[in-house]
């Protein structure tokens, strides 16, 4: 036999394959002399490789919708490190995960925290 090819896949379930030379006429069957190499499967053997999982790389996902205004009239928003979710021993997303962003939504004109604001500045 023939040294083991490479692995048809890095992860998830590869095929590996090895192939052999017949260099005579062996006895086979019934006392009849026949060439064995030409059989199918009997020249080539295969074994599964790379059975591990395939590493997923986490990614920021997209910022979610704005809260519910709060009685201080701001609103926040968040995002996660679930686009995709990191997987079989896949990286963490990069960077530190975002501050909730906050709105500038003002208060209602007649709102006392309105009156003389131009600008609401968290």
């Amino acid at each position: 036999w023939g040294h083991w090819g490479s692995c048809s896949k890095t992860c998830v379930g590869g095929v590996q394959y090895r192939k052999r030379q017949c260099t005579r006429k062996t006895l086979y069957g019934y006392g009849k002399n026949s060439d064995s190499c030409g059989r199918r499967n009997h020249d080539q053997a295969s074994r599964h490789c790379n059975q591990k999982c395939c590493p997923v790389n986490g990614g920021w996902s997209s910022w979610s919708h704005w809260s519910s205004s709060s009685h201080n009239y701001q609103q926040t928003r968040t995002r996660s490190c679930t686009y995709p979710r990191p997987s079989c021993h896949g990286k963490q997303c990069r960077g530190n995960l975002p501050r909730p962003e906050l709105s500038t939504h003002l208060p209602p004109a007649d709102h006392p925290l309105h009156i003389g604001a131009t600008k609401r500045i968290p």
